[in-house]
């Protein structure tokens, strides 16, 4: 026997001796000092089962390679497809719910422990990718293909391509608006009968080892007020446990707000107070009303005979404000009286006349010639519109003397304006009109003629004649309430037919009966009308069509219509369509459309085809890419190459220079130094097209320990059958076992040899 393969199978058997012994999913009771944490989260495995054929597909496609450690050369998964291990799936929810409450651990467990005591059952060979930030299994499952890094890069890509694992399970929850994901991989698989996808909401039990925490220096989350504490938050840098603490209310820095008086014009205020900082009214000022202007006149003159007066001006006692400027007053003048002559002097021989003025007493004289009158008209009456007027006598004011006589004035006569209905004639009544004078209101009135009856040519019924009483009519007046001409209507029954029935071909019909339309008595009963019996026709057989039903031959009655034999219905055949053919082809802009013909009676019918969909990014789609990570980030859109036009970033144009394009359908790959020039957050990317256009967005992160792009991942064994990640696990002390125990049984069996 070979030596080779013996001490092959010898050491097979200690292996497997020692697996069941123990392995690495041996449950420990929990050290002193961990204490049990409660996390609610959102469970998706809905979406986290899709995986697996992304997994398998990844395992037996042609991309299934990855590097070897000399990034020269590359090693092929031999295709071989994992199952799905729902025991396995358990312990992938725990993971994902232990780096939902401190992804730092990465694959240390938050009570201390390897990842891999999570598992159940005999575990031979375990791997576990983990991962948080991707919103679809699709988008972290393209992050960990990592099929643009170098060998230390592809620790993810190595264990889902590892032909050590048998057996693929995935966690995914939604914590604090974050996904979490979890690849676990493990041989062999359990035997667990499938089990329900769950969506729900869970609360998880997670053991965690206590430890001294180390808190960060706080974030203010809520500023402290004048009236309210704050509040800061504390962060441990070991675990990512929070604490907080209240920061006392700072209190009002109380400020005097003076008071301000009020004057004539403006309103004035009472001394207040208030908080410089947050500017709360400690102390409300109370507005003073303004005091307003008291007036005084000054300057005020009176005017005289000879020289002007002034108003005066509106001046205010308090602030001294002209309120109103005044005004000059005319001088008034002086007012004479007659005068009077002198002594012994008259209008007729002349002399001196002295006037005086009747307001300040002052006097001027006047030297007048001999028969010079000084006149004034007196006795003057004005004429109206029914009386004579007069003139006046001019009579001298100094002497008396009547100089001359007046004249009479005719009287002036009305001056009417319109005439104005004030009652209307009717045909038994007149009316009258009345007209005013203008000057003097004088009114006059006059009578209007009698219009007279209008009467209506027919009679009007003033009362309807019943089947015992009399009626009336008369001849009315159109125009008024007068009647003439009355008549009686006399009295009696108004007969009409009722219940009449035609007969008919199998029915009797019936004549009626005369009632009175207006009592219902009846007064005639009608008599019975034998039926007439079918008119039978020979009816031929119509055959049917795709739209109209036919029937066969059989008997009908001309008269009633009704089928007396046969004429059975056939129904419509209903049209036969073919399969269709596309008379306009739908693109992603319009709607096409599909013409069937009936195969029978050659109509047509159309179908609306919908628009093409717009086109979709397969990979890359909600990317993270952390700054200055010196990598390129990659979108992938299932367009041909050859349709492709421009990539837009947030709505804008990207020049070609900071981006490349190669075929794969369209491959958009950006570089590093286009997208350190990006704001971190949230940013859409558009890959137009001719014809329509491709979208995602992404993510900038700014780079962290916690970078989402940075996907953890351990494998429990560095055998060379197994891609290495970089990770070891107990499984390497089970190795060292191993060989050992071969080096042993090799000493044992040389010796049996010699």
């Amino acid at each position: 026997m070979d030596i080779c393969k013996k001490c092959r199978q010898i050491a097979a058997f200690v292996f497997a001796m020692l697996l069941l012994l123990g392995s690495t999913t041996i449950v420990t009771n929990a050290a002193d000092g961990t204490v049990t944490k409660t996390l609610s989260v959102q469970y998706g495995q809905t979406e986290a089962r899709e995986m697996l054929k992304m997994v398998n597909d990844f395992r037996t496609g042609g991309e299934n390679w990855y590097w070897n450690e000399d990034n020269q050369t590359k090693s092929n998964c031999k295709g071989s497809t994992l199952v799905y291990d729902y025991e396995l799936e358990k312990a992938a929810m725990l993971r994902a719910a232990e780096i939902a409450y401190n992804y730092k651990l990465h694959h240390t467990r938050p009570n201390g422990e390897d990842c891999f005591t999570a598992y159940e059952g005999t575990t031979r060979y375990a791997g576990e990718n983990i991962a948080y930030g991707y919103t679809t299994s699709e988008a972290v499952f393209t992050a960990w293909q990592e099929k643009n890094d170098k060998y230390n890069g592809q620790g993810h890509r190595r264990n889902m391509l590892s032909d050590d694992f048998t057996a693929f399970a995935v966690g995914h929850v939604y914590y604090n608006g974050t996904h979490y994901w979890v690849q676990e991989f493990r041989s062999p698989a359990s035997q667990m009968a499938a089990t329900p996808a769950d969506d729900s909401t869970r609360t998880v039990s997670i053991a965690v080892k206590g430890h001294n925490h180390v808190w960060d220096k706080g974030t203010v989350t809520k500023k402290a007020t004048c009236t309210e504490v704050g509040e800061k938050k504390y962060t441990c840098t070991e675990c990512d446990e929070t604490r907080t603490e209240t920061i006392p209310k700072t209190g009002h820095n109380e400020v005097v707000d003076p008071a301000v008086a009020a004057t004539c014009t403006t309103t004035g205020k009472t001394e207040g107070s208030h908080c410089s900082i947050c500017n709360t009214v400690i102390k409300a000022q109370t507005e003073l009303p303004a005091l307003g202007h008291k007036e005084e006149i000054k300057n005020k003159k009176s005017a005289t005979c000879e020289e002007d007066g002034y108003t005066g001006d509106k001046v205010c006692t308090v602030c001294g404000e002209i309120l109103e400027k005044g005004s000059a007053i005319p001088k008034t003048g002086h007012k004479w009286d007659s005068g009077k002559l002198a002594d012994g002097a008259t209008c007729e021989t002349g002399g001196v006349i002295t006037y005086s003025c009747t307001k300040c007493g002052g006097t001027k004289t006047e030297t007048i010639g001999a028969a010079e009158h000084k006149t004034e008209t007196k006795n003057k009456t004005e004429a109206s519109c029914t009386e004579a007027g007069y003139t006046g006598d001019e009579v001298c004011i100094v002497c008396g003397k009547e100089v001359s006589k007046g004249e009479n004035i005719p009287a002036l006569g009305h001056s009417f304006g319109e005439w104005k209905q004030i009652a209307s004639p009717d045909c038994e009544n007149t009316g009258s009109d009345k007209r005013v004078c203008s000057v003097c209101a004088f009114t006059e009135t006059r009578g209007l003629v009698i219009k007279g009856h209008v009467w209506e040519t027919d009679y009007t019924i003033d009362k309807e004649a019943a089947c015992t009483t009399d009626g009336s009519k008369s001849i009315h007046c159109s125009k008024c309430d007068a009647v003439k001409d009355s008549q009686v209507i006399p009295k009696g029954h108004q007969p009409i037919l009722t219940n009449q029935k035609d007969a008919t071909c199998i029915e009797a019909g019936y004549t009626g009966d005369q009632i009175c339309k207006l009592c219902n008595t009846v007064l005639e009963k009608g008599n019975i009308v034998p039926s007439k019996g079918h008119v039978k026709e020979n009816v031929a057989a119509l055959e049917a069509t795709c739209t109209e039903s036919g029937h066969e031959a059989g008997i009908r009655c001309t008269v009633c219509g009704e089928t007396l034999e046969g004429l059975k219905v056939i129904p419509a055949k209903g049209h036969q369509w073919d399969n269709g053919v596309i008379t306009t082809e739908p693109t992603r802009q319009t709607e096409g459309v599909k013409t069937y013909t009936c195969q029978i009676c050659k109509i047509t019918r159309t179908e609306i085809i919908e628009k093409l969909p717009n086109y979709k990014i397969i990979k890359g789609a909600g990317s993270t890419w952390v700054m200055n990570s010196n990598k390129e980030l990659t979108f992938c859109a299932d367009a041909d190459i050859s349709l492709f036009v421009e990539v837009r970033i947030d709505g804008s144009v990207v020049d070609p220079m900071n981006y490349s394009v190669t075929s794969g359908s369209t491959i958009v790959t950006l570089k590093p130094s286009y997208l350190n020039t990006l704001k971190d957050g949230a940013h859409t990317i558009e890959i137009i097209f001719k014809d329509g256009k491709a979208a995602t967005t992404f993510k900038i992160a700014k780079q962290s320990s916690n970078s989402m792009t940075t996907a953890k991942n351990t494998t429990s064994s560095n055998s060379s059958r197994s891609p290495k990640t970089g990770d070891l696990t107990d499984a390497g002390i089970y190795i060292l076992l191993l060989g050992m125990s071969v080096i042993a049984i090799l000493g044992v069996w040389k010796r049996k040899m010699v």
